[in-house]
């Protein structure tokens, strides 16, 4: 049960982020992007919250592969929250082209977490 709230709360993250992302994009009013922004940041919050009761839920194997799409999760994080402080920034393009690629990243690293959890959990 840990881990599906844990993948819940990520689903939920990745959601808020991509809202953000589109702030972002469309030069939002600042009272706009300052909402997303904190919705983003409380989602991150529940996230991180779920992933210690993942961790101890184990298996070992399984918890590897959770710490891998979280820290995948993170690096995407920083890029996005770089993208925040820098927002007036004309190299948007960049940007998400940057972000895109580490989403893929971040989708392949949620594949391998949710495969080995249905091969280890539904023993």
């Amino acid at each position: 049960m840990a881990h599906i709230d844990f993948l819940a709360r990520a689903d939920r993250f990745q959601e808020s982020l991509r809202s953000l992302w589109e702030r972002l994009l469309d030069r939002s009013p600042g009272e706009v992007l300052i909402s997303t922004n904190v919705a983003y940041l409380e989602a991150w919050v529940a996230m991180s919250d779920a992933r210690g009761s993942a961790q101890i839920a184990g298996p070992p194997e399984l918890e590897v592969k959770l710490v891998a799409f979280h820290d995948a999760l993170k690096v995407l994080s920083s890029h996005t929250d770089q993208w925040y402080v820098d927002r007036a920034a004309e190299d948007t393009d960049a940007r998400q082209a940057r972000a895109q690629r580490l989403w893929g990243k971040v989708e392949a690293k949620r594949s391998e977490y949710i495969s080995l959890g249905q091969k280890t959990l539904s023993k």
